[in-house]
């Protein structure tokens, strides 16, 4: 739980020993559960286990289709990059279901890739080398959404 709370920034290396549950941790534990708007007794419960790993950093996890989907901030930046750089995978919702993966095939297809559907480290170096190439705009959900308006 401690690593997950480092990834997530709410924990500093410096103020707490490897596996000791102590004050800091507590505390971190806490201001992360009022941050996802969970109750605040800084315990680790399934709903904050959970969370903590919604939380996590592109990068932190495997990405691919799962049943029932991954979801989480990770899977809400690469539908960011992804759709930066052209590739439509929808609304950008968190929720990696078959529209992100079929965009990220789609990547990986274009970008010489194995198009296994697998955010892992080649994928993630990829996207970051295109993702320095483009801009900060809308990206091509906001391009398709004002376009059905």
């Amino acid at each position: 739980m401690q690593q997950l709370l480092r990834t997530v920034g709410m924990l500093d290396d410096s103020l707490v020993g490897l596996g000791y549950f102590c004050e800091f941790t507590h505390t971190a534990l806490q201001e992360f559960q009022a941050n996802r708007g969970l109750p605040q007794d800084g315990v680790c419960h399934r709903d904050t286990w959970d969370a903590l790993i919604e939380a996590s950093r592109l990068s932190a996890r495997l990405l691919f289709l799962t049943s029932p989907y991954q979801r989480g901030d990770d899977v809400i930046a690469l539908q960011t990059n992804l759709a930066l750089l052209g590739f439509d995978c929808g609304c950008i919702d968190g929720i990696l279901g078959p529209n992100t993966v079929h965009s990220l095939t789609d990547f990986q297809q274009n970008y010489g890739l194995a198009a296994d559907g697998v955010c892992g480290v080649k994928t993630l170096q990829a996207l970051s080398r295109m993702s320095n190439q483009t801009g900060s705009g809308p990206g091509i959900v906001s391009v398709r959404e004002s376009e059905n308006l």
